[in-house]
């Protein structure tokens, strides 16, 4: 299960939740539309694997693509979470840092392949962008079951827990894994 990706008491809208239509190639992807330069936190503890935040541009020709700035999280079980389109240089963790739930990584922004300000985040089974899964979250669980839906306004009660344990990288080859799921 994990925490919405916001400081506690924000009231996000779901833009977009799983089975989108309008440009998720993948089933599982949610973007959240919430102001530039608002803070995004991570969904679950893990690892930081990767971090781009050098990009200043975007909009909504797919030319844009490859000019996103983003957080990669390892969650040490072979989970790995996205956190997409994040304003230039905002980032406030690196590679190898170890997060909590709530731990504050950046903020929202409008770089890569994007139409306006706004948190796509993406929870996938192996270090590959796309091959996203589905994931409920605690805040939702008396509304749907945990499940997010388009339309929805919900407000985040993630708050900034230390890990306590630690977390190794996920290791397993990806041409051996295969997701039970």
């Amino acid at each position: 299960v994990y925490d919405l990706p916001f400081e506690t008491g924000k009231t996000v809208l779901i833009m977009q939740g799983y089975n989108g239509n309008f440009s998720h190639v993948n089933k599982y992807a949610l973007d959240f539309r919430l102001r530039k330069g608002k803070l995004i936190c991570a969904a679950r503890g893990g690892n930081v694997l990767k971090v781009v935040e050098h990009n200043n541009i975007g909009g909504a020709n797919i030319k844009y693509i490859n000019h996103g700035n983003y957080v990669v999280i390892d969650h040490g079980d072979f989970t790995f979470s996205y956190y997409l389109h994040l304003q230039q240089y905002s980032v406030d963790v690196q590679v190898g840092e170890t997060v909590g739930a709530g731990h504050q990584i950046g903020r929202i922004g409008n770089t890569g392949y994007s139409t306006e300000a706004h948190l796509h985040l993406e929870i996938s089974n192996g270090f590959a962008l796309g091959d996203s899964i589905m994931v409920l979250f605690e805040e939702l669980r008396n509304l749907s079951g945990g499940v997010p839906f388009a339309g929805l306004n919900v407000i985040s009660q993630n708050t900034n827990t230390t890990l306590t344990m630690s977390l190794n990288y996920s290791t397993c080859p990806l041409d051996l894994f295969s997701f039970r799921g």
